[in-house]
């Protein structure tokens, strides 16, 4: 990835979960490089830093962000005993009526053609598919074959599991965004507009950015 100006990109934030510093990092980090087209699959919350904070950044970034499973639970009261676990009445009122105004589900159609930006897959936030799903646990995935059945449905950008990915079926290319837990390797995926070209930007390391390949789109 060249280290340029990146208009052309959109970049996808994986599962936040509280870290506000990686957060930070990594949207400073998009903004140097010129990419000011920044999605985010959810679950702001649960996690060892500042949720607060989180949200004030996906709002001053104006990041496309959906809900995850962990900002539903959080709202419902629901869970509460997790490690890290996040208490509604803990959070500032803009932080709660950012996360409650988030949807489960939405098209970022006008960024990619055909793509949705979800946390799960589609509007449920607890299915997913794995890097080593194949077979009858794929077949079984009534969430994946709503989405494979949908021709509007090219590309689906989401999280849930921590495990970046670039999956390829029929028609339907799924990007994991991975996470910003630093315990399990943080980063950031961008994705090419022009090429279709989706590269993993990692954040393990404090002074640097490194640079993957992940796939591409439809390949």
């Amino acid at each position: 990835m060249p280290s340029a100006n990146l208009d052309h990109h959109i970049a996808v934030i994986g599962d936040i979960h509280a870290e506000h510093e990686l957060l930070e990092r990594a949207l400073l980090t998009l903004s140097r490089l010129g990419v000011h087209r920044v999605l985010c699959v959810g679950d702001i919350v649960d996690g060892p830093g500042s949720v607060d904070r989180c949200c004030e950044l996906l709002r001053a970034y104006e990041v496309i962000t959906v809900r995850g499973n962990h900002d539903r639970w959080m709202l419902d009261d629901t869970l509460r005993d997790l490690q890290h676990a996040t208490r509604r009445g803990k959070l500032s009122h803009e932080s709660i009526d950012f996360i409650e105004s988030l949807p489960a589900f939405c098209s970022v159609n006008g960024l990619l053609p055909g793509a949705v930006l979800c946390h799960g897959l589609g509007p449920n936030d607890m299915a997913s598919v794995k890097p080593d799903d194949f077979g009858y646990a794929l077949e079984v995935k009534s969430e994946l074959n709503d989405l494979l059945a949908d021709p509007a449905v090219t590309l689906c950008f989401n999280g849930h599991t921590h495990q970046r990915m670039v999956r390829n079926f029929r028609g339907l290319t799924i990007v994991n965004a991975g996470t910003l837990r630093r315990t399990q390797e943080p980063g950031i995926v961008v994705v090419e507009q022009n090429t279709g070209d989706i590269n993993w930007l990692s954040l393990c390391e404090p002074d640097q950015v490194i640079v993957t390949a992940l796939g591409r789109i439809g390949a």
